[in-house]
């Protein structure tokens, strides 16, 4: 119908020719186009919110704030796209005797007109949203399941400026999402931070997720094209009798060929910290990626302090650059199981020193690895018998170092077990005069370990 009346309108306008008409008729549907784009904008609302609401309740603005109740309703009945939801400084619980979630949000918006869920600080620091959820029942609380869950399809959606702490899980999904960007969100006191599966084209930055006992935050399935900037996952956050559950993790990406995609940008896990009998592996990894996932990528991450693997990573053909491991019982282990010559996972410019064995079997190492690995220009220091040990799990350890600096009070830096390879190109193993080496240096100065002897010609450099 629209068509025909574009083009009756050219006919009345004179033009003859088709060309004359096809350009006016899409001009003429541009035009409506963004008519009703700006209609749309026109209608869209912001709606204000305190807990306990003020002035007639409106939520028309701050002086007459709906309450977190109406809010509840309004987020599960009539928001629409380009609707803000705007939560002012306060206290926000469960809502019910029998409610599981504090924020469902069971619609999306538009790519134009997102929904918007964002706190403001309105006094008293950013709004808090909290659960039952308790340190001391840590595995299960049935009426603390989320803070923000977001309904299966899902997308367009903003979450902003929020607090939350006290629950099974701080931010879940119910699968077919997209377009969902979670900013300035600050998890604790929770058994997950965040679980996800079916997210697409999504990001999370500027987050802090801390006193978890199980995850910071689990990539389930169906998790592609992500970024997460700037998160940082604190298992224990310095707190002495944190419970933890058998075996914490920072950044869980699940064996799952659907997980695909996701990238990690100045990234921190740490104190992800479990104790187990003296005679059984103790465990508990910074950075997880299973072996079906693939193209994961990090860049300036950092893990600190975990009682395994600061990377434990099994996934195919990944990407590390600029990363930091430091005070780990494994600071790197790579798998690359699944990768030949042509799909090698790649380091390049990373660091790696001081590993710590905190108790169990094994031992510690600066670097494990097996599959196909290549490193360049990166630095690993320490480990209980050597610093590097290259194992022949199928299909076999394959280790290329190129500019790399190796050293160990050993005598050997770096082990090489039967069925596995190593190739060193350029690898210095002696004296490399670090600028300011120290047992307890945990990222500053960036520095420290830069190398007086090599400079920038070989291993890790930090500017």
């Amino acid at each position: 119908m629209r068509v025909h009346i574009l083009q009756a309108a050219c006919y009345h306008a004179g033009m003859n020719t088709t060309r004359q008409r096809r350009t006016l008729t899409l001009m003429l549907a541009a035009a409506m186009t963004i008519m009703v784009v700006a209609t749309t904008s026109a209608w869209a609302k912001d709606y204000y919110v305190t807990p306990a609401g003020v002035g007639d309740k409106t939520g028309a603005d701050w002086d007459n704030a709906m309450d977190r109740h109406a809010m509840v309703i309004l987020l599960g009945e009539s928001i629409q796209p380009g609707d803000r939801m705007l939560l002012g400084s306060g206290e926000y619980g469960l809502i019910g005797h029998r409610a599981t979630k504090t924020i469902s949000i069971p619609r999306g918006g538009t790519p134009e007109l997102p929904i918007t869920l964002e706190g403001v600080d309105t006094g008293e620091g950013l709004p808090h949203i909290f659960g039952k959820y308790s340190v001391n029942n840590v595995k299960y609380h049935a009426h603390s399941y989320s803070g923000i869950s977001l309904g299966e399809g899902v997308s367009h959606v903003r979450i902003a400026h929020l607090r939350l702490s006290q629950y099974m899980s701080g931010i879940t999904n119910g699968g077919k999402n997209a377009h969902i960007e979670i900013e300035d969100v600050h998890i604790e006191q929770v058994r997950e931070g965040v679980v996800l599966e079916g997210l697409s084209e999504s990001s999370f930055r500027h987050c802090t997720i801390k006193s978890y006992a199980k995850r910071g935050m689990g990539f389930e399935a169906g998790c592609d094209n992500l970024q997460i900037i700037d998160v940082e996952a604190d298992c224990t956050a310095g707190v002495g009798g944190w419970k933890t559950e058998a075996f914490p993790f920072g950044f869980c990406i699940e064996s799952e060929s659907s997980n695909h995609h996701i990238r990690f940008e100045r990234c921190v896990a740490r104190n992800n910290l479990w104790q187990g009998p003296d005679n059984k592996y103790w465990n508990g990894d910074g950075f997880t990626a299973e072996s079906k996932a693939h193209h994961i990528s990090y860049y300036d991450c950092a893990a600190y302090n975990n009682t395994d693997g600061g990377w434990d990573n099994k996934s195919l053909a990944s990407v590390m650059e600029r990363c930091v491991s430091v005070g780990n019982k494994r600071n790197i282990r790579i798998w690359n199981s699944h990768g030949g010559a042509d799909q090698p996972t790649r380091l390049t410019d990373c660091l790696s020193v001081n590993p710590v064995k905190r108790g169990g079997n094994s031992n510690s190492l600066a670097l494990w690895v097996t599959g196909t690995v290549e490193v360049e220009m990166s630095t690993f220091v320490g480990g209980e018998s050597t610093a590097i040990q290259v194992d022949d799990h199928a299909p076999g350890g394959n280790l290329t170092l190129r500019n790399c600096i190796v050293t160990s009070q050993h005598e050997s830096p770096v082990l090489v077990n039967h069925g596995a390879k190593y190739d060193p190109v350029d690898v210095a193993t002696d004296a490399p005069q670090f600028e300011a080496p120290s047992p307890d240096w945990l990222g500053e100065p960036a520095g420290a370990y830069n190398s007086k002897r090599y400079g920038k010609a070989k291993g890790y450099h930090a500017e």
